[in-house]
């Protein structure tokens, strides 16, 4: 019988990932609001450089949005950004659509989006948890 090595390396980077896309889902939905026109509320649930993804319960019949990304109740950027794809989405057991989007890099506000994005990313790499 020969003796198998296991990699656990691989594993290890899978809980790593897991762990920050668990923070960073956390700081989206704790402490940055995300709404659309008519200042109705969205979830959002992903970010990136190029772009977000956000759960809405209303239905969106256009392609450009322009998106108003909060940190504080009183002060927002404001986004334009394109509609790639949506899909059915369940939250809560509420029925929703989940839609994935670009972020126009063209805008003056996209600099401080992506330095946004840039902290987002590494707070979540390094955050450690007061629980247990």
């Amino acid at each position: 019988m020969k003796d198998t090595v296991i990699q656990l390396e691989p594993i290890r980077q899978q809980k790593r990932i897991e762990k920050q896309r668990k923070n960073e889902r956390l700081l989206l939905q704790n402490f940055i609001g995300l709404f659309y026109t008519h200042a109705l509320p969205v979830k959002l649930i992903e970010i990136s450089e190029e772009g977000l993804a956000f759960i809405s319960q209303h239905p969106m019949d256009v392609k450009n949005l322009s998106m108003r990304l909060y940190c504080h109740q009183s002060s927002y950027i404001e986004l334009p950004v394109i509609i790639k794809n949506s899909h059915p989405w369940i939250d809560s057991s509420v029925r929703a659509i989940r839609y994935g989007c670009l972020v126009d890099q063209t805008a003056p506000e996209y600099s401080a989006y992506l330095q946004f994005v840039r902290f987002m990313k590494l707070y979540s790499q390094h955050c450690k948890s007061t629980l247990a």
